[in-house]
């Protein structure tokens, strides 16, 4: 009979909490001791709960959980707007242990917002009272708004997996609370003069520390090593460096979780071009000789007979620094021009033009 009693007993207590918690979900207000729900990361409020604390606990006894899903890079911005004392307000990682960020809320009608630069994944906002400090609580609500990088991760990105990244190309990388670090690989045809550029695009911007080494092809080698700080050159960071043909990696790194995104980018440095000489050959031919410039792939030369170069034209590309022009007409004039060029094997990055020079056949 003993063992009857207890058994409908556990089915009474087991019904009442199921009992309680579906009221309590389809009212106004939340009045639950412990609970996890889920919540949209489009900005919508949370519907109001009630947050207590038994003044005699020794530690956190009340626990609210909101489940958030964050689709891919971006910003996460978290809010609690509460009215109470003592409420603990944090953001964790999915194994609900890990804190990235804790607030207590005093007393009194408080809002309070945290941000963060995350990678695809879940996360939760907990809303204790901290830790049965005598009546704490009070009532809140509490929301979460992400906007997106508009970055693609790279799975297993490494040094041994790097995402490949073009000369005059600039390519979005992230760097989040839970991804401190991208790997880049990039070819450079041509010894000469380059600019790296590192600028920071969007993101939360609370303190950064970031590292960039750039390696020889198997990272065996440094070649080059920069270090930026948040509040300088407007986060846009710019460098001179001279790289000979061949591979390199980059490493990005951050020291702090605050970075965001970033606009990676190496240019090569031409030289305005130089046109040597523009001498006749025979009456009806001329050879150009152009001066040779470093960071280039090849050259660009523009023939016209008119000063302003739009007439008449003939464009060639070389690889060398000479080209002879054929079947020109005797007593004409002609004006003639180059720049150096740079083919990263999708399209040409251009110099400036060289002064032009005059040639009556």
């Amino acid at each position: 009979m003993g063992e009857v009693i207890k058994k409908i007993g556990y089915l009474i207590v087991t019904f009442g909490l199921i009992f309680g918690w579906v009221a309590c979900a389809g009212t106004k207000t939340v009045n639950a001791d412990t609970f996890e729900v889920n919540l949209s990361v489009d900005g919508t409020w949370s519907k109001e709960a009630v947050i207590g604390d038994d003044n005699n606990a020794s530690e956190v006894t009340y626990k609210h959980y909101y489940k958030l899903e964050v689709p891919s890079e971006g910003m996460l911005t978290t809010t609690i707007e509460s009215n109470g004392y003592g409420i603990g307000f944090q953001v964790l990682l999915e194994d609900k242990d890990t804190r990235v960020k804790d607030k207590r809320i005093e007393d009194g009608t408080v809002t309070k917002s945290f941000s963060f630069n995350f990678s695809a994944g879940t996360y939760y906002i907990m809303v204790c009272d901290f830790y049965g400090n005598g009546g704490d609580g009070g009532t809140y609500k509490v929301k979460a708004e992400y906007v997106s990088f508009g970055t693609k991760e790279t799975k297993d990105e490494s040094q041994f997996n790097p995402t490949s990244l073009s000369v005059g190309k600039k390519l979005a990388g992230a760097l989040t609370y839970n991804d401190k670090e991208d790997w880049y690989k990039i070819n450079i045809a041509a010894k000469g003069q380059y600019t790296f550029n590192l600028q920071q695009l969007a993101g939360v911007d609370s303190g950064y520390r970031v590292q960039v080494i750039i390696y020889n092809k198997d990272a065996s080698e440094k070649v080059a090593q920069y270090t930026y700080l948040s509040g300088i050159y407007n986060n846009n960071y710019n460098e001179e460096i001279n790289l000979n043909k061949g591979t390199y990696l980059i490493w990005v790194y951050q020291n702090y979780q605050n970075f965001g995104k970033y606009g990676i980018k190496i240019t090569p440095n031409i030289d305005k071009g130089i046109v040597k000489s523009f001498k006749k050959q025979s009456t009806t031919s001329a050879k150009v000789k152009l001066k040779k410039l470093n960071g280039v792939t090849g050259y660009q030369v523009v023939l016209s007979t008119s000063k302003n170069m739009k007439k008449n034209r003939k464009v060639v590309t070389l690889k060398s620094k000479t080209y002879k022009f054929k079947k020109l007409k005797k007593g004409k004039t002609y004006y003639i021009r180059c720049r150096g060029i740079y083919n990263n094997g999708n399209k040409n990055i251009t110099g400036k033009w060289s002064a032009k020079k005059k040639l009556v056949m």
